[in-house]
């Protein structure tokens, strides 16, 4: 049995250079010319982006809002910690829980008047913002506009444009 396997390994080792000889060699693929694609921006067109927190400090009729909103919120705020006040003053646990039951339904019925009157208001600033974003993006033939922290290279500031637009 070792001579057999010491016979096969002869054979093999001499056969080996032959076949591999024999064996016809593929070359290796060749690199693709990778062409480096360029992007062609038409001149025309460009992107540009806008500073919505600045956008908001600056348009006149939202700081106004924005304004008669927090003397509304702190009216309710207000409202909220009389409530708490009296209540916490009340002679008995009885008297505490008809207090809070009483201004429980109050102090509810006045954060929803303070949404309905306050969220349409604010679609409407929404909606203005868009249009004057849209207005300025159209004459300066802007085929995207994205908020400046969404943008990581390029890109024309159109923020004082959009503002100009909101405050004519």
């Amino acid at each position: 049995m070792k001579n057999l396997l010491l016979s096969v390994s002869l054979v093999l080792s001499l056969s080996m250079p032959t076949f591999a000889a024999s064996v016809k060699q593929i070359p290796a693929p060749k690199p693709v010319n990778e062409k480096k694609t360029e992007v062609k921006i038409n001149p025309i067109y460009s992107i540009g982006y806008i500073d919505i927190d600045k956008i908001l400090a600056n348009y006149s009729k939202y700081q106004d809002f924005q304004a008669n909103q927090k003397v509304a919120l702190a009216d309710l705020n207000a409202y909220i910690a009389n409530a708490q006040k009296e209540i916490n003053e009340g002679k008995s646990l009885r008297e505490k829980k008809s207090l809070a039951d009483k201004y429980s339904t109050e102090i509810q019925y006045r954060k929803d008047a303070f949404k309905a009157k306050y969220s349409p208001q604010m679609n409407i600033f929404i909606n203005d913002i868009k249009l004057a974003i849209k207005n300025v993006a159209n004459r300066k033939k802007m085929f995207a506009v994205f908020k400046n922290d969404n943008l990581f290279f390029g890109g024309i500031d159109i923020t004082k444009d959009v503002i100009s637009e909101l405050n004519k």
